[in-house]
């Protein structure tokens, strides 16, 4: 089969135009739930996270593995700890002049 220009760029047409419906869609139900398993990676490789009422409840190891990883487990942990920082943080003199602060890190 031989595929001219004219088929290419019809073709094409109809490939970006079905893009575009299927973009402007709305999310489906189950993207707006807040409960569920949840496949994601972090710096220790892919995991399954367990969310309830939107937040984790555990996480395990995605992939079938030869050596355990213990890290795996420990999402919940990190992402609920008292020892996280709650908001960003800013220097106070930073915020009174942020193009040139006057003291610089640890003096205020």
């Amino acid at each position: 089969m031989t595929l001219t220009r004219r088929e290419f760029i019809k073709h094409s047409g109809i490939a970006a135009g079905a893009l575009v419906v299927t973009s402007a869609a709305p999310l489906p139900a189950w993207a707006e739930e807040k409960g569920g398993k949840i496949l994601t990676a972090g710096r220790w490789g892919a995991m399954n996270v367990e969310v309830k009422d939107g937040k984790i409840v555990s996480s395990t190891g995605a992939l079938a593995k030869t050596i355990p990883n213990s890290l795996q487990s420990t999402a919940a942990d990190q992402v609920h700890t008292t020892a996280r920082i709650q908001h960003p943080m800013v220097r106070k003199s930073y915020l009174d002049n942020p193009l040139q602060p006057a003291k610089g890190r640890g003096e205020d």
